[in-house]
């Protein structure tokens, strides 16, 4: 296109090809549609890539690609989520109230051990819908359906259906067997619920998807905040000024 230009140039002004007036008249049409787009784009980016880049924001604020044991459970939002989840998948006997006190021990318990809370609270969902209550008729009890008999170290008989102990137990019991299998999970959970080398063991696999229904109702939950956020803040502004 430079040379081009340069060309025409040199010719003077009254020397212009005809084959070369109308392409020029051409860039110019083109240049002045890319610049309608580029700005009706723009004017578009509040309701495009801007609340996209904002979700994103949102969501390494919050943890999503850090380690999970420094996600922040004291948000309410993010907190309500996890209880709505926990409520979806708990026994009908398990009220709001008694669930969200399981998620805020849940979390303090993991980050002591440092194990990924939402696999806490998946392990849980899994082994016992918490049901505080819970009794396996292996004689695994209480949320984390643990067994006292093998776990003596971590629990008595006598607090088995306590859930602070019980949430306490259960993280002490994975993290030991984080360490020992190198941080594999899925070895981990298998031997956590004692199916580890059985042939067709699916009990991780059955975990692993709880963890991963679980995030992706947090992320749903906060995205749908986010816009409600954005679209009010969005109407209130058009309000003032109208």
């Amino acid at each position: 296109m430079n040379y081009l230009i340069n060309s025409v140039d040199l010719l003077g002004p009254h020397e212009l090809p005809t084959k070369i007036a109308p392409f020029k008249r051409f860039l110019v049409a083109l240049s002045i549609l890319i610049v309608s787009l580029i700005t009706v784009v723009s004017l578009m980016q509040p309701m495009s890539e801007y609340v996209l880049d904002r979700w994103n924001g949102v969501l390494q604020e919050y943890g999503f690609e850090r380690p999970a044991v420094e996600i922040n459970a004291a948000d309410p939002v993010f907190h309500a989520s996890i209880v709505a989840w926990a409520n979806k998948h708990s026994a009908q006997t398990v009220g709001t109230d008694i669930v969200s006190k399981f998620v805020t021990i849940a979390f303090a318990e993991s980050a002591n051990q440092k194990v990924d809370p939402l696999l806490t609270l998946a392990v849980m969902a899994v082994e016992s819908r918490f049901d505080y209550m819970a009794t396996s008729n292996s004689g695994a009890k209480g949320l984390m359906q643990i067994i006292p008999y093998w776990h003596k170290d971590k629990i008595a008989i006598a607090q088995v259906y306590d859930p602070v102990s019980n949430i306490k137990a259960g993280t002490k019991i994975l993290r030991e067997y984080l360490t020992a299998h190198n941080g594999d999970v899925s070895k981990a959970l298998l031997n956590y619920n004692g199916a580890l080398g059985i042939p067709g063991a699916n009990y991780h696999t059955k975990v692993l998807a709880a963890r991963t229904d679980l995030q992706r109702f947090i992320e749903k939950r906060f995205k749908d905040n986010f816009n409600k956020q954005y679209n009010s803040s969005t109407v209130a502004n058009q309000h003032k000024t109208a």
